[in-house]
C-alpha cells in the first residue's frame, strides 16, 4: 500500500508517517510535532519532529512539503506545473549531486496537491537573496552548480521526460502570455522601488519576451531555473550548498542558472568585480567533470543572452505568489540587480530588430 498525497500539514498523521517512510519491519512513528520551516511562497513547509517505537527506528526529524495555502500561489503553482516539476525531480532523477535526500514524494494529478519528505539538513543556514553573498560562498555555488549541470549535460533520458523539457512553441506562447500580462501590475506595484533606467528596461523587454524564453539552441542540461541564495543550504561548517525549491527545473540553456545566480546573488559592485573570474571557476568545474565541446567564449555569450531571465522572473513570480513584506523586498531588490546586469553586458545589442511573433501559435491553441 502506498501512502496517500495530502493536502496540507494538518492532514500528517503518526500511521501516515509510518507507511511513507522507509521503517524497519514492525517499526512505526509513535509521535510527532511540527513547526514551520522557512518563507516559501509557492509551497508550505515543516519541519517534523518524530518518535519511534522502537526508539531510533527512524530519522529524528524530516522536513515535508506541500502545495501552498494560499488561493494565489495554489493558482500559479498549477499554472506553470510547479509542484508536478518538483516532485518529478526527486521521483525520477534523484539522487542527484546537491540535492537532498528524499523519503517520499507523490503529486495528485487530479487536485495539483503534492507531499514531499526530505532529509533534514539541520543545522545549516539559509542564503539571503537580499544581503546577498561575498565571492568565496558565489565560487563555491557556482562549483556546485557545475556538477549538477556536468551530471545531466546533453543526456538523451533527460531530454526525453516531457514534464522536464517543455521546450516548444506553444510553452512560449503561453509564458510570453503570462508575463507580459502580469508586466503592468508589476511596474505600478513596485514603481517607487525602481530607477527611470529600469523600469524603462522592463518596458522595451515586453515585445521581446517570446524570443528570450524561445531562441536557445546551445547545448541543454537539467536547469534549477531558480539558482539563488534563498534556495541554498549551507550545512554548518562548509561553504558548499545543498539545492532546494525544484519547482521551476526545465531542461534548457546551463547559463540560464549561472546567470541568474551571478546577476542576483551578488551587489552589482561586486558582479562587475568579480564575474569573470567566477565565470572561469564554472566553466574550469564543467571542464573537470568532462564536459566537452562548450567553450569559456561561448558561456560568456550565453550568459549575457541569458541575464534577462533574473528580470522575467523578477517580474513573475511578484505579481503571481502570495505578496508579503518580504517578498517584495526581495523581488525588488531582485529586479534591480538583474536589470543592471543586462545593462551591465549590453545584452539588448543581442536581441533582434523584430521581436519573435506567436501571435499564429496563440491561435492554433
Amino acid at each position: 500500500m502506498t501512502a496517500p498525497v495530502l493536502e496540507t500539514p494538518a492532514d500528517l498523521t503518526t500511521e501516515w508517517l509510518t507507511e511513507a517512510l522507509p521503517l524497519p519491519d514492525g517499526a512505526r512513528v509513535s509521535s510527532f510535532t511540527t513547526t514551520p520551516v522557512g518563507t516559501g511562497q509557492m509551497a508550505d513547509t515543516v519541519r517534523i519532529v518524530l518518535d519511534y517505537e522502537p526508539a531510533g527506528a527512524g530519522p529524528a526529524t524530516v522536513v515535508a512539503k506541500f502545495a501552498s495555502s494560499d488561493p494565489n500561489s495554489r493558482a500559479a503553482g498549477k499554472l506553470v506545473r510547479c509542484y508536478e516539476i518538483e516532485v518529478s525531480i526527486y521521483s525520477e532523477l534523484a539522487p542527484l549531486p546537491g540535492v537532498p535526500e528524499h523519503y517520499f514524494a507523490a503529486w495528485d494529478t487530479e487536485t495539483d496537491a503534492f507531499t514531499l519528505l526530505l532529509a533534514d539538513l539541520a543545522p545549516c543556514s539559509q542564503g539571503d537573496d537580499i544581503a546577498g553573498c561575498d565571492p568565496v560562498v558565489a565560487t563555491e555555488a557556482l562549483k556546485r552548480l557545475a556538477r549538477l549541470h556536468a551530471a545531466a549535460w546533453e543526456g538523451e533520458v533527460h531530454a526525453a521526460r516531457s514534464w522536464l523539457n517543455r521546450s516548444s512553441p506553444e510553452n512560449t506562447a503561453t509564458l510570453t502570455g503570462i508575463i507580459t500580462m502580469v508586466a503592468p501590475s508589476f511596474l505600478e506595484r513596485f514603481d517607487a522601488h525602481l530607477s527611470a533606467e529600469h523600469r524603462a528596461l522592463v518596458e522595451r523587454l515586453i515585445p521581446h519576451v517570446a524570443t528570450l524564453i524561445g531562441s536557445y539552441d546551445g547545448p541543454r542540461t537539467l536547469v534549477h531555473g531558480d539558482y539563488r541564495l534563498d534556495n541554498l543550504l549551507f550545512p554548518e561548517g562548509s561553504t558548499t550548498p545543498m539545492i532546494v525549491d525544484w519547482q521551476t527545473a526545465s531542461w534548457g540553456s546551463p547559463a540560464t542558472d549561472v546567470a541568474y545566480f551571478i546577476g542576483g546573488s551578488l551587489t552589482p559592485e561586486s558582479r562587475r568585480e568579480h564575474s569573470a573570474a567566477l565565470l572561469d571557476t564554472y566553466h574550469d568545474a564543467l571542464l573537470a567533470e568532462g564536459v566537452t565541446p562548450y567553450s569559456r567564449e561561448q558561456l560568456e555569450l550565453d550568459v549575457r543572452m541569458a541575464s534577462f531571465g533574473g528580470v522575467m522572473m523578477a517580474v513573475m513570480a511578484a505579481v503571481l505568489v502570495v505578496q508579503t513584506e518580504r517578498g517584495d523586498e526581495m523581488f525588488a531588490e531582485m529586479l534591480r540587480r538583474h536589470a543592471q546586469h543586462v545593462l551591465d553586458v549590453d545584452a539588448e545589442a543581442l536581441l533582434p530588430a523584430a521581436p519573435l511573433d506567436l501571435t499564429h501559435v496563440v491561435h492554433a491553441a
